[in-house]
């Protein structure tokens, strides 16, 4: 079974979670822990036995931007 990096890229710092869930794709909204995140984009991933590292912000900002008011 394949595993993929999922790296919650907070403001202050990134967590990294496991998951042998694929097809990620940018834009897609994704729920973890009950809290919305984003998929941003996909990087090399760290861990030799990784198939894919994919990025994910807390759905409603982008790095350098204040929280989006609705």
């Amino acid at each position: 079974m394949a595993l993929y990096e999922i790296v919650l890229r907070f403001r202050d710092r990134d967590e990294i979670r496991i998951t042998d869930r694929n097809g990620y794709h940018d834009g897609q909204e994704v729920v973890i822990a009950g809290r919305r995140f984003l998929v941003t984009g996909s990087e090399r991933p760290r861990a030799a036995t990784a198939a894919g590292r994919f990025v994910l912000e807390p759905h409603g900002w982008s790095p350098g931007r204040r929280q989006a008011t609705r």
